[in-house]
């Protein structure tokens, strides 16, 4: 290096097409390549799209004439997977033997692909099969991949725009239309997102054809250096694995107790008048979502090296599905706790309703809005006495009768109501503690 403080070692095979040593590395792990040269009689196919779908054979001696050229991502992936053989690159790192290890840019690529694919003209045109073709070259088709989706989801984006250009005008017609034009955009929005799935199954399957890519991860992928063969397929394999579902299993499970345990200690808090854990809950649910995504997303690392897989694309696909349901989980559950389970677990029993709103409100006093009146808080039980059912109109929708015959006060309770007329009959419209 400049400073002087490092030295980079370079591997790599001959540039020429002829390197022998080349030819038998790939020709020693199988590799597939494109036929580019058919005997005669035979015409490669093409596609509805018109493009061509090339034959594609193992790499070997009596072939090499027919192949297409080796591309710089070939020669990389051969290269790393005859590395991986040979040496244990992460033992080495993790001995302070190598600092890091990473495949080399090549500056005529690279000046190639900045000029017809990143450059920023570029950024308001829809990408072309041959833009992914040049990804692919310099990338790989794990990446060209994404590109492949990421191109397909911009261009069907458009459609869903302007369907939801159209949803929007709902605030300037009449109400009744309004709440029918959003029924729709709904509506549309799941076709939309059905379809989009389907339409990029397809241009996925086309990808996988053109590319050479069918039984790729069990053929040609590169086997990373933490896999085990002595321990694939056997009981302990499956012991690990099932240990690692028990984690993911166990983690939301605590994580939920957390949320509900809070929701719990802040009712018992509040029903003895203290609101600090009410004013603070908020601050504290996000600082525990937080902190629980972020020791997930270490965790579950370790986690998924206890499965043993084979390949990368094995070991990322089951990563990212440990990541997304837990951090879903964590991101959404706190929400699902407000909207549906508060309602019943924090609910407030007493033999009657007056004696049920006494023990709700004794601390805060009535909901803004309503007509109850009584003494400053606190109350005593025997307030309970005085309170009339009209007094308690605005719980109409807040309470039951469970089977033991107590009345029942849901947990999220009126804070505030407003009274309107409807048909001659009061009603109040209330919000409540889960929502303001």
């Amino acid at each position: 290096s400049i400073d002087e403080d490092e030295v980079f070692l370079k591997v790599s095979f001959s540039r020429s097409d002829k390197d022998q040593r080349l030819s038998d590395v790939a020709e020693h792990y199988r590799y597939m390549m494109p036929v580019n040269k058919l005997p005669a009689g035979f015409h490669t196919q093409t596609n509805n799209l018109g493009q061509s779908v090339p034959l594609y054979i193992e790499h070997g001696e009596e072939v090499k004439d027919c192949v297409e050229r080796f591309r710089h991502v070939d020669r990389i992936r051969l290269l790393l997977r005859w590395l991986h053989d040979q040496v244990d690159m992460e033992a080495m790192i993790h001995q302070g033997i190598v600092r890091m290890h990473f495949p080399a840019a090549t500056y005529k690529d690279l000046k190639a692909l900045n000029k017809t694919w990143a450059n920023i003209m570029q950024v308001p045109c829809l990408p072309t099969p041959a833009d992914l073709d040049d990804v692919r070259n310099y990338f790989g088709e794990q990446i060209a991949f994404f590109f492949a989706w990421f191109g397909t989801y911009n261009k069907y984006l458009f459609v869903l725009a302007v369907a939801a250009s159209i949803s929007s005008v709902r605030e300037y017609v009449y109400q009744w239309a309004g709440k029918w034009v959003l029924n729709a955009f709904a509506v549309f929005l799941v076709g939309w997102v059905a379809t989009f799935n389907e339409l990029f199954k397809r241009r996925s399957s086309r990808c996988k054809q053109v590319w050479g890519m069918k039984d790729w991860d069990s053929q040609q992928a590169n086997t990373l250096p933490d896999f085990d063969p002595d321990t694939a397929g056997t009981n302990l394999e499956k012991m690990y694995r099932l240990a690692a579902t028990s984690c993911v299993v166990l983690y939301v499970v605590v994580f939920a107790g957390a949320i509900l345990g809070i929701s719990l200690v802040n009712k018992n808090m509040r029903d003895a008048g203290d609101m600090r854990l009410a004013e603070w809950s908020p601050i504290v649910i996000s600082v525990l979502m937080k902190v629980s995504s972020f020791t997930w997303s270490k965790f579950a690392i370790k986690l998924i090296r206890w499965e043993n897989h084979r390949t990368e694309a094995r070991f990322n696909d089951s990563l990212a599905w440990t990541l997304a349901s837990v951090k879903l989980f964590v991101a959404l559950f706190p929400f699902a706790d407000l909207a549906f389970l508060e309602y019943f677990i924090n609910q407030t029993c007493k033999p009657t309703l007056e004696e049920a709103a006494v023990s709700v409100y004794r601390h805060s006093g009535w909901p803004a809005g309503t007509n109850s009146f009584g003494p400053e808080p606190p109350w005593e039980n025997s307030f309970a006495f005085n309170i009339t059912r009209n007094d308690l109109a605005f719980l109409d929708r807040y309470h039951h009768t469970n089977k033991l015959g107590s009345a029942c006060i849901a947990g999220c309770y009126p804070i505030e109501c407003t009274e309107e007329i409807d048909n001659g009959i009061p009603k109040f419209l209330c919000t409540t503690n889960c929502w303001s």
